[in-house]
């Protein structure tokens, strides 16, 4: 197994460590599913590694890797996981590769671009298993106003999602897994809008205004149900 010294990359990552590879472990890991088969959360770590050390960042999406490239990467998952989780696996390190490669251009070329003294062909250190080459190639991509007008885009999109979650790498698996340990309940004890909730709430507490209609919304029928069974005084039980 290959050890990573850092988090992944989500979309609204401010910073990170550099990634750093240890001599593979030959015992392999049993990864653990839950009821909709979705492989535990330590499996995620692992391909955050592979994404950014295996695949080229010179690909312009993912749906241009390679099929060599991808049977590699699955090859190269060193833990033991239901053959059945391929597709699913793949397309998990798909999602990290992107991630890291907007991370690699939030950080290194978008506020560097302008700046005549900065030295953008120049790979980042903490990256070492970049190649001079790629990120050559990788800046020349990003620094076009064809590139600049499909971000733009692109953001645009992004902006009208109202509902966007917040639960970093973990997911919804790591938010069950949680709440499962904190509440003693089993997964199929856990409401859905409970989920809904948890993963959109703030780190400070409470949530976006668009997400606060919702939950109200949410928190009034969740009572008023409560109510009709029970016939008694509607208040907050949700």
């Amino acid at each position: 197994m290959e050890s990573d010294s850092a988090s992944d990359h989500d979309e609204d990552s401010k910073q990170r460590g550099p990634t750093t590879k240890t001599k593979a472990n030959k015992v392999k890991l049993v990864i653990t599913y839950n009821k909709k088969r979705c492989p535990a959360t330590k499996l995620s770590t692992f391909e955050g590694l592979v994404a950014r050390t295996m695949v080229p960042i010179t690909y312009d999406s993912w749906l241009k890797v390679s099929e060599g490239v991808r049977e590699g990467l699955w090859q190269y998952v060193l833990f033991v996981v239901d053959p059945k989780s391929r597709k699913q696996i793949l397309q998990s390190i798909g999602k990290k590769w992107r991630n890291f490669k907007h991370y690699l251009y939030a950080k290194f070329i978008k506020n560097r671009s302008k700046d005549p003294k900065a030295n953008l062909f120049k790979p980042p250190k903490d990256y070492p298993f970049i190649k001079k080459e790629d990120w050559k190639v990788f800046v020349s991509h990003r620094v076009t106003k064809k590139w600049e007008e499909k971000s733009m885009k692109a953001k645009n999109t992004r902006a009208h999602h109202k509902y966007n979650h917040r639960l970093s790498k973990k997911g919804y698996d790591g938010l069950i897994n949680d709440i499962m340990q904190e509440t003693g309940k089993t997964e199929e004890e856990i409401n859905r809008t409970v989920l809904w909730k948890k993963a959109r709430e703030l780190k400070i507490g409470g949530y976006d205004a668009d997400v606060k209609t919702i939950v109200d919304k949410i928190v009034s029928f969740i009572n008023s149900q409560i109510y009709k069974k029970n016939n008694i005084c509607p208040v907050l039980f949700f």
